[in-house]
């Protein structure tokens, strides 16, 4: 039996939910909770989790929602982006002892540092692309960010693979290059992959 929240849990409401928001769709918002519940219940099938670890993956997957939710508001964005970017690298000082205190417990703990890295890329690149880019840019059309995220996520699938396959191996340690293949990932989400559709005029600037 493993320890609480559920993990299994924790990141189905997070990530099929943020979906679901993102394309504000009813039909996203109930295929977002099918799917979370059916996760959730298999926790409790497979007898991996008792019921409070359920619930305690639930409320944090939520939780990390609703703060994302207010984060991404259209007057915050517009605040942050005009923020120096050394803030963006505090946010990971900020978020270390977070992530201690609500990683599941039973999980691998390298998957800690694993995160902190992705952050820091994420962070880093996010600095990069305000630079780049200082006007928030205008959203297009609904099927046209629904072909983004898709492209992104197909993206990402593709340079994992080839960060993962040794794409970045020269002769560290495995631990070494996997830190580094997170961290370049962090940075295709938010600098790599925004500079791609500007080139390609997905995003207009305002």
């Amino acid at each position: 039996m493993r320890g609480l929240p559920s993990g299994h849990a924790q990141v189905a409401i997070a990530m099929w939910f943020w979906l679901a928001y993102e394309m504000k769709r009813r039909w996203a918002w109930v295929a977002a909770v099918f799917i979370a519940a059916g996760v959730c219940f298999s926790r409790l099938y497979l007898g991996v989790h008792d019921v409070e670890d359920v619930l305690a993956g639930i409320a944090l997957g939520l939780l990390s929602l609703a703060v994302f939710a207010a984060l991404v508001h259209e007057n915050v964005v517009a605040r942050w982006r005009r923020l120096p970017a050394w803030i963006d690298f505090a946010v990971i000082l900020v978020t270390i002892p977070l992530l201690w205190i609500i990683w599941p417990q039973g999980e691998d703990p390298t998957g800690i540092a694993s995160v902190l890295f992705l952050l820091f890329g994420w962070f880093a690149g996010a600095a990069l692309d305000r630079k780049a880019a200082p006007q928030a840019p205008v959203l297009p059309a609904w099927w046209l960010r629904i072909v983004m995220a898709v492209g992104g996520i197909v993206g990402l699938f593709i340079l994992r693979a080839g960060l993962m396959s040794g794409g970045i191996t020269i002769g560290l340690p495995e631990a070494i290059t996997g830190y580094a293949a997170v961290t370049i990932m962090g940075l295709y989400a938010t600098w790599i992959a925004p500079a791609i559709f500007r080139t390609l005029g997905l995003m207009k600037q305002p």
